[in-house]
C-alpha cells in the first residue's frame, strides 16, 4: 500500500511495477490487466 499523495512512494511503486512486468516477460510469462490490476501501466505487453 502506498500513500497516493506521496510522490516518492508513487515513483517507487511505478518502478516496481515496471520491473515486475519486465521480469515476467523475460521469464516467458505475460503481463495483463485482469481485474483492473494493470490500470495505468505503460509497459507494452
Amino acid at each position: 500500500m502506498v500513500d497516493p499523495k506521496n510522490e516518492n512512494e508513487i515513483k517507487n511503486l511505478n518502478k516496481f511495477l515496471d520491473d515486475l512486468s519486465k521480469r515476467a516477460i523475460l521469464l516467458d510469462g505475460t503481463c495483463t490487466g485482469e481485474h483492473g490490476i494493470g490500470q495505468g501501466k505503460t509497459v507494452p505487453c
